[in-house]
């Protein structure tokens, strides 16, 4: 389970994730997030892009590791304000507090299907049972 802050150009947005880590490393769950806030700019709130909520399936595997850390690739698959899907790639790092908690942190961008090619920058907290 983890809880996270996304910032994108546009909007920032809390979610939150459940998954179950499966052989080799990889984890495989759902996800959602919605947008924190009000908007400052009404631009902003109409732009095609605009992100109100977002939800759907995640994978994600490590890919390196750096001084015992691991970088890994996710891939979140969804449906965005309800009305497009979404193919979501970022990089992510996660380092490791205790065998129950870690910081998860990374970056993410070139969103397939909605044509949002804008960078992305997360931080959260992933709890393990």
């Amino acid at each position: 389970m983890s809880s996270y802050v996304e910032k994108t150009v546009i909007n920032a947005q809390f979610g939150f994730s459940s998954g179950l880590v499966l052989g080799d490393n990889w984890e495989v769950g759902g996800f959602y997030q919605k947008q924190i806030g009000t908007q400052q700019y009404h631009e902003a709130t109409t732009h095609p892009d605009f992100e109100e909520n977002y939800f759907g399936a995640y994978a994600q595997h490590p890919i390196s590791f750096f001084e015992g850390i691991p970088l890994y690739l996710n891939v979140r698959a969804g449906i965005m304000n309800g009305k497009k899907i979404l193919i979501a790639p970022s990089l992510r790092y996660q380092v490791y507090l205790s065998k129950k908690l870690c910081i998860d942190t990374g970056i993410g961008g070139a969103g397939i299907g909605s044509g949002n090619f804008r960078p992305t920058m997360f931080f959260g907290f992933k709890f393990r049972t």
